[in-house]
């Protein structure tokens, strides 16, 4: 799927990711686990090393053979004049071919040399941010790992995505979709809310608020 428009002399594509988006990607996925704060689940899982590291993982999970929550397959892509400048990604989390989170981040890590007790570690560093976290209903289609890259900011990417991403889930029957928003992020919120989600739940903890630096996290939904 490819739709192409030009705006300020700019090329504008958007398209199914490839797999020479990994790298980008990866990036994407962590700027939307920092939203508007410095601190990610990813940041607190892997103890804080660096972005070096967390990218690594990141795209270990991004390129797998096996399908997960950040599985290139389910993202689409925003290119400026060739180069990618935004992405999302849109999935049903119940789907049998979708590996459960858990499952997804155990093998990851053991390919990179953690071992049962290293894995334990990384769980209990971000418990904080389970404090906050929502199980995804089982009829409804989820929006994950909107980001767009710093330079390409304010040229309405994500309104251009979130359409067809919707589109998507609506294809497959769905009657509703879902997403998650970190707590105080109002460009984002406004940005969803133009595409007609509402907040329909909010979950605040203290260990959160310490550990991550925001309140908690809030559903979003929106009829397809």
């Amino acid at each position: 799927m490819r739709a192409r428009n030009r705006a300020h002399g700019v090329v504008v594509i958007v398209r199914e990711a490839r797999a020479a988006d990994v790298a980008f990607l990866a990036g994407v996925i962590l700027a939307a686990g920092r939203s508007h704060v410095s601190t990610s689940f990813w940041d607190l899982f892997l103890g804080r090393p660096g972005d070096g590291p967390v990218k690594a993982l990141l795209e270990r999970l991004v390129r797998s053979p096996h399908r997960s929550w950040w599985h290139r397959d389910q993202f689409l892509v925003v290119e400026e004049d060739g180069e990618p400048a935004a992405a999302l990604s849109g999935f049903f989390p119940h789907d049998p071919g979708v590996r459960s989170p858990e499952s997804a981040l155990v093998q990851a890590v053991r390919e990179i040399g953690f071992d049962d007790a290293d894995t334990r570690r990384a769980f209990a560093r971000a418990a904080p941010f389970f404090t906050c976290t929502m199980e995804p209903e089982r009829d409804a289609w989820l929006v994950e790992n909107v980001a767009t890259r710093p330079q390409s900011r304010r040229r309405g990417h994500v309104a251009k995505l979130l359409p067809r991403i919707l589109e998507q889930g609506r294809r497959r029957g769905f009657r509703r979709a879902q997403l998650t928003l970190f707590l105080g992020n109002v460009a984002a919120e406004r940005a969803y809310e133009r595409e007609g989600f509402r907040v329909v739940a909010e979950r605040r903890h203290p260990d959160f608020e310490a550990a991550v630096g925001c309140p908690g996290l809030a559903r979003m939904e929106c009829p397809l």
